[in-house]
């Protein structure tokens, strides 16, 4: 599940490190996804350490009895210089302070190795995050807009 909506994610900012609270949408998205928690009988949430996703999280958790566990794995993707502004794609490819895929796909491989075997986990992060493992682990090739407190449930085993 991604986060819910800032004053950035209203204002078309990118945020990727910045510490950015809900707003109060953001916290009434949390409220209302709820519901659709509830019906996935989640043992435990995981959440970045950004005051996003723990707000989203302590929302959650208050309501379902859940525990949560902080991991700086489901950070969001660092956007160096880029982050705090307006959002224009263009300026993706010229950024070199941006965090890579690969590095991000490297954090992801390590924190889904680390997931507790047979449990139903709820992790709440951020929308470049989630494309990528959308792209990694599903193969979708082009993974639009990830809307703010939209819940995905996917299921993956463990094959080996």
């Amino acid at each position: 599940m991604r986060h819910g909506q800032t004053d950035f994610n209203k204002e078309n900012k990118w945020m990727g490190l910045l510490d950015i609270p809900l707003n109060v949408d953001g916290i009434s998205q949390a409220q209302s996804s709820i519901s659709s928690i509830k019906s996935l009988n989640i043992d435990v949430i995981y959440c970045s350490e950004l005051k996003r996703a723990i707000q989203t999280s302590r929302i959650i958790a208050n309501k379902l009895n859940l525990p949560i566990l902080i991991d700086k794995r489901l950070n969001e993707r660092s956007l160096g210089s880029l982050e705090g502004i307006i959002k224009n794609p263009s300026l993706l490819e010229s950024c070199f302070s941006l965090e890579s895929e690969s590095n991000i796909s490297e954090r992801m491989r390590s924190f889904f190795k680390d997931l507790p075997k047979n449990k139903n986990v709820l992790l709440i992060s951020h929308s470049a995050l989630f494309k990528i493992i959308l792209k990694n682990k599903l193969i979708v090739t082009d993974v639009q807009i990830i809307k703010n407190a939209q819940v995905t449930a996917i299921t993956i085993y463990d094959l080996t």
